[in-house]
């Protein structure tokens, strides 16, 4: 008996792909691993599943946008109320503490940081704006929940003003003691070494030739950690 034979008449298959992939986990452990899960339609051709090039709609971006933060806030919910009230926890000296659990630090690579923090892409999610600035994002969000009568109106007025269109409620409103622009910590490879350290080394190949830059590197004292080449 094939599918269909016990399927209603005129029902339609949407066959999922599975796939999973273990990855090791660099950070914060020395040998945990995690195993992602990737989802997909067969209905979707394979020429266009397959190809990263084929990209979302606004539509369809701005809704994984949406699911992104109404997971997180789920997963997180149960942390709002004790960062209000706190919770009694027994510490190493066998006293009973009052403990606030806040969100003190976001990790993640820059296409993370933007996605959480609700900023458009190419974007600083942490000095485009004054410290009494901060706030902005929040106030974007909040005019275009009023003004906008539909999803591309709210997307278009949000992005104006460099704040992502796609996400109505960010994860982190309304958490207790959270400023998620403090929280972001610095992406090392994509901000540090491609963003700084990278373009001073093609400044200094341009105006001296490698001879030169060698004997300057070789010439710098010694520091903890550093390697001379």
């Amino acid at each position: 008996m094939i599918l269909h034979d016990r399927l209603p008449d005129g029902a339609s298959i949407a066959p999922i792909i599975i796939a999973s992939d273990k990855t090791q986990l660099a950070r914060f452990s020395a040998s945990k691993s995690a195993y992602p899960v990737y989802l997909t339609l067969g209905n979707i051709p394979r020429a266009i599943r397959c190809k990263p090039e084929q990209h979302p709609s606004k539509e369809a971006s701005s809704r994984a946008q949406r699911l992104f933060h109404e997971s997180l806030r789920i997963i997180l919910e149960p942390l709002k109320e004790a960062g209000r009230t706190g919770i009694e926890i027994i510490g190493g000296d066998d006293l009973v503490h009052l403990v606030f659990p806040i969100i003190a630090c976001y990790v993640a690579d820059y296409p993370e940081q933007y996605l959480a923090t609700c900023l458009k892409y190419g974007t600083c999610p942490k000095c485009k704006a004054r410290a009494e600035e901060l706030a902005q994002t929040t106030l974007v969000i909040d005019a275009a929940n009023i003004n906008m009568n539909s999803n591309a109106a709210f997307r278009q007025h949000c992005m104006s003003q460099d704040v992502a269109g796609g996400v109505f409620e960010p994860f982190w409103l309304d958490f207790p003691h959270c400023d998620i622009y403090l929280a972001i910590t610095s992406d090392v490879l994509h901000q540090l070494y491609q963003g700084v350290f990278k373009h001073i080394v093609e400044w200094h190949q341009k105006f001296m030739d490698d001879g030169e830059l060698d004997q300057l590197i070789r010439a710098l004292p010694p520091c903890y950690g550093v390697c001379h080449f």
